[in-house]
């Protein structure tokens, strides 16, 4: 029988340094994260009818309140910030701002917003799809190799600090929501 474990000295490293290194850091980013309990933090969410991008071109999946997705926060969040249920909301990170309508959800955790990933379609060949109104979520993310996280190697896609606020302007029909000439932050 061959060699199974490849390791110098024989031994399966489960706890390999750099990873213990990271979680003895786990408690000082606790306490950070703490301190800035009133930033929104973003979360994706998948919704049973729209699971992925191609069942948006299905037309019976995308009808009535499934034909967009909808930044989803709790009703206390919303009341704080002045804001009631199909608002039409701008959400803010460091890196772009989409707009999008406002749906309350008493089972999100207060202090949490989830905006549905796998939309913004308006410029595919899907017909039906690029009908929707939905915003790509991924704008919101920070993108460039100083926003990697060194040890996965993955860029942040949910935890992301966000401002909601009411919309200045209309949704308009683009990946943002905003006007294509206004999509910066």
């Amino acid at each position: 029988m061959g060699k199974r474990v490849y390791t110098d000295d024989g031994l399966l490293h489960l706890a390999p340094e750099v990873l213990v290194g990271q979680a003895k850091k786990l408690e000082l980013d606790f306490h950070a994260e703490l301190e800035r309990k009133d930033v929104l933090k973003l979360i994706t969410k998948r919704h049973v009818n729209t699971h992925n991008s191609w069942t948006h071109n299905y037309e019976p999946f995308v009808q009535g309140e499934r034909e967009t997705n909808y930044l989803y926060m709790h009703p206390e969040d919303a009341e704080r910030l002045g804001l009631e249920q199909l608002d039409l909301v701008d959400v803010k990170s460091q890196t772009a701002t989409v707009r999008v309508n406002l749906w309350l959800l008493d089972d999100l955790m207060p202090g949490t917003v989830a905006l549905p990933h796998g939309w913004g379609h308006q410029s595919t060949h899907m017909q039906v799809a690029k009908k929707t109104r939905g915003v790509n979520v991924n704008i919101l993310a920070a993108d460039g190799p100083e926003k990697v996280e060194g040890l996965s190697g993955m860029v942040h896609l949910t935890g992301i600090p966000v401002e909601v606020r009411k919309a200045a302007g209309p949704q308009a029909t683009s990946w943002s929501g905003l006007e294509e000439d206004v999509m910066e932050v």
